[in-house]
């Protein structure tokens, strides 16, 4: 199982690769998420911003993008409520 680290504001995550999905984990906090979840921080990892995510996806399954920032938007809404990804979620925000 592989170890993604993902930096979030002044947080550094370790987001690690499950059978269901992954779990995310700060010194504090603990999070699951599946395996679109996965997905994208394993890509924020690598360094793509948010709206570069989106247009992969997006073509990678032939949607419109905006579909894809309001499949984004509930995921972000969730990760920030452990205080995550706020800067993230405000890009989304903009793109509602």
């Amino acid at each position: 199982m592989a170890i993604y680290v993902v930096k979030t504001g002044s947080e550094t995550l370790r987001v690690r690769e499950e059978d269901f999905g992954c779990t995310i984990w700060s010194r504090d906090k603990y999070a699951e998420g599946d395996e679109s979840t996965l997905d994208v921080l394993k890509r924020l990892s690598e360094g793509s911003s948010i709206e570069k995510i989106a247009k992969d996806i997006a073509e990678a399954n032939n949607i419109p993008v905006k579909e894809v920032f309001d499949g984004l938007f509930p995921m972000f809404q969730e990760l920030s409520k452990a205080g995550w990804f706020i800067e993230e979620l405000t890009v989304l925000e903009g793109h509602l």
